[in-house]
């Protein structure tokens, strides 16, 4: 395995292309832009994100990057169309965060079929954001959706009722009647009561599980 190392006190961007043809360790000491092209030889590479700054992927080639992906620590922002449009996997464990850009005009950032695994971590969607990703899955550490306090956001996972949810996921910015998060298939009556608005109407929570017609959150 292998590591790659960005520890420079100012902001970087980097135009080539990143081949990931080993498993790697990407540690961003500064937020670190990438707007090339980030690619694997093949399905089995994972790329580990550590460091607490910000990984960009951004630019206007798609990423072909196949591999799976785990966010330990810092954020790795989304900010165009495939920018991991054929990731297999993400992890986003606790101290991470998954970024969705709010650019008018992207809608695959993520690959469709990409399961999401979040232990503790963040899916962060800020402005106006509609993407489809996998199956959600929940580890022991409640995480949390972030969807900031304007624009429009619409996310939409395929069928989470088999994943297992052991933890809590808490729910920041949502504005009801114009946000959206769509489960495809629907969720379990245990999965619903493990999804709390902390913000939805005034002080307090509420849980999915009043709120929930069809497989809509």
């Amino acid at each position: 395995d292998g590591s790659i190392w960005e520890t420079r006190s100012q902001d970087q961007t980097f135009a080539g292309t990143v081949d990931v043809n080993q498993s790697i360790s990407l540690q961003t000491g500064t937020k670190l832009t990438l707007t090339g092209t980030l690619t694997s030889d093949n399905n089995t590479r994972v790329l580990t994100k550590t460091g607490n700054n910000t990984l960009a992927l951004a630019g206007a080639s798609a990423n072909n990057f196949s591999g799976s992906l785990i966010i330990n620590a810092g954020i790795v922002s989304a900010e165009k169309n495939s920018a991991l449009g054929s990731v297999a996997s993400i992890a986003v464990n606790s101290g991470g965060g998954l970024a969705l850009a709010g650019v008018s005009g992207l809608t695959t950032r993520v690959a469709n079929g990409a399961g999401l695994t979040l232990n503790g971590g963040s899916l962060i969607a800020s402005g106006t954001v509609t993407e489809t990703l996998g199956a959600l899955t929940l580890g022991p550490i409640t995480s949390q959706f972030s969807l900031g306090s304007s624009g429009t956001v619409q996310l939409t996972f395929g069928n989470s009722t088999a994943q297992s949810w052991s933890g809590e996921l808490d729910v920041t910015g949502y504005n009801s009647g114009v946000d959206q998060l769509l489960f495809t298939g629907g969720l379990s009556v245990s999965q619903l009561g493990r999804i709390v608005f902390l913000d939805l109407s005034g002080p307090g929570s509420r849980t999915a599980a009043t709120l929930v017609g069809g497989t809509s959150v």
